[in-house]
């Protein structure tokens, strides 16, 4: 499975669309999303694949499919008429959905999402991108319930704070994780789009510094079993991302990072290769062997534990169930915030701090699971079929919070892992708050099964919902670079308490 290029290189480098995925695009007025996918698909490489599905006359510079809402009886004829559009689309071709607000005036919001949803099942497989256009606060429910259905979202922003009126876009869930919830100043010029970059507005990303972080990339590459990070020089971003990265990975060695993340270590040695050239970190080489190749399954007994019920399997693993002192943790939580105000003062700390929390909690969640590799005597590096999913998601949150999840698969990709005995939420003040799982689930299962993945709370009892509702997704991870790490699995292990406390 590849992702969606649309040939614009900051957008390709910030945004991380699979193929086979859909996406919520919300602006205010509408006119907001039809220029900027018109400026951003300028270059689109396969034009003639783009088609934006309309009801009305659309200026854009795509392939316009109008569909003639008046002369169609009900969705259900609405929805053969998308289907003939889609069959006629090859690979890697993206379909803009235009026409959402039209619809839902005359049909039954529950009514379009069923019909939104078996598009999905019947299309994540494929390898083409769906975008569904619609203006925020609308239809906040049917907005709600469709974020549950999409990969992600692109929230296109006015900005009026200038003297100028200007434009921002945000990405949720279809980038990478660095560029989660960031925001975006961009102008369209001339019909391109100029997305700004450090200071200034541009379409093509700064050439600077580019061959000494391919160079130190491949050093990188071509040493994973010899190389310590050690920290050289205060460490400067505005981006939660990258600060928490580097707090977990500086004083690390390569093997050590590459089991903590499997999954994703290319993306974490291109972090590190420009970070040395900016003077953050240097490499130190130590005389570490290349351990022997990880075992390809794990045992018999382990398998045969993962087929009982979760309290049989916990006490065939040796393992037992625990649990949180609530207030405690909520007081840790107020009193983590507090300090973040007196250390940004002014600043809405409510995103950052969900952020910081959720990091935090995967990373405890990791060094959990690798620790309960060994305990029960298996290798860490050793991958999972994913048919174990629900089993090791139940074992998880039962160990590590006494909670006892439902988890059922939507696709082949998708998950649905609901919580109707939460109780991380319970002092939340209308909004969810339940990151702190979301982190645990993302945690465990990346060491578990070595693949990328992504979880959204959509339904939360905090804001009224009768459970704590997740959509847990996987995507295809990056090529893997080789690196062996059982000889350096203690030493990592001993980084749990100075690290998450």
């Amino acid at each position: 499975m590849g992702r969606l290029l649309t040939g614009h290189q900051i957008f390709d480098f910030i945004s991380s669309i699979p193929e086979g995925s859909a996406l919520l695009l919300t602006d205010e007025t509408g006119f907001e999303a039809t220029m900027f996918l018109n400026a951003l698909l300028r270059s689109f490489p396969n034009k003639e694949g783009a088609v934006f599905i309309s009801v009305e006359p659309t200026s854009i510079g795509l392939k316009v499919e109008r569909i003639k809402l008046e002369e169609i009886p009900d969705i259900t004829v609405l929805s053969f008429e998308v289907e003939k559009v889609r069959r006629a689309l090859k690979d890697g071709c993206l379909i803009i959905h235009g026409y959402l607000p039209h619809v839902l005036i005359r049909e039954e919001e529950d009514r379009v999402l069923k019909v939104i949803e078996s598009w999905r099942e019947r299309t994540v497989n494929s390898k083409i991108v769906e975008i569904f256009l619609l203006r925020r606060n609308a239809f906040p429910s049917f907005e709600k319930k469709l974020h549950s259905l999409t990969a992600g979202s692109i929230n296109i922003e006015v900005d009026r704070t200038g003297k100028e009126v200007g434009f921002v876009f945000k990405m949720l869930g279809c980038c990478k994780p660095e560029y989660h919830m960031r925001e975006f100043p961009f102008q369209v010029k001339d019909g391109r789009l100029l997305v700004k970059w450090g200071e200034e507005f541009v379409e093509q990303l700064p050439l600077e510094g580019e061959d000494a972080v391919r160079n130190r990339l491949k050093y990188l590459q071509e040493n994973v079993n010899s190389i310590k990070i050690v920290e050289s020089g205060r460490f400067e971003s505005s981006n939660p991302y990258d600060r928490w990265l580097f707090s977990q990975v500086k004083g690390m060695k390569l093997m050590e990072i590459n089991m903590l993340f499997p999954e994703r270590f290319n993306e974490v040695l291109e972090k590190l290769a420009a970070w040395s050239v900016k003077g953050y970190v240097k490499f130190e080489f130590t005389q570490d062997q290349a351990p022997p190749p990880p075992r390809d399954r794990i045992k018999l007994t382990t398998r045969m534990a993962l087929a009982f019920p979760t309290p049989i399997a916990l006490f065939f693993l040796r393992r037992r169930a625990h649990t949180i002192p609530i207030k405690v943790y909520h007081t840790l939580r107020r009193s983590v915030e507090a300090f973040m105000s007196t250390q940004l003062p002014g600043k809405d700390l409510k995103d950052e701090l969900a952020e910081m929390e959720l990091r935090f909690q995967e990373v405890t969640a990791r060094l959990t699971a690798i620790e309960v590799y060994l305990e029960i005597g298996e290798d860490p590096r050793t991958k999972l079929d994913l048919k174990y999913l629900p089993k090791i998601i139940s074992l998880t949150m039962y160990y590590g919070y006494g909670l006892k999840p439902r988890v059922a698969k939507i696709t082949d990709y998708e998950y649905e892992v609901s919580f109707a005995d939460c109780f991380i939420c319970g002092e939340a003040a209308g909004r969810p708050a339940c990151q702190l799982l979301a982190g645990t689930i993302v945690g465990g299962c990346s060491i578990v099964f070595k693949e990328q993945f992504t979880c959204n709370e959509v339904e939360c009892k905090a804001s009224g919902g009768e459970a704590c509702v997740f959509r847990l997704r996987v995507a295809k991870p990056p090529p893997k670079v080789e690196g062996g790490l059982e000889s350096l699995i203690p030493s990592l292990l001993k980084r749990r308490s100075r690290r998450i406390t």
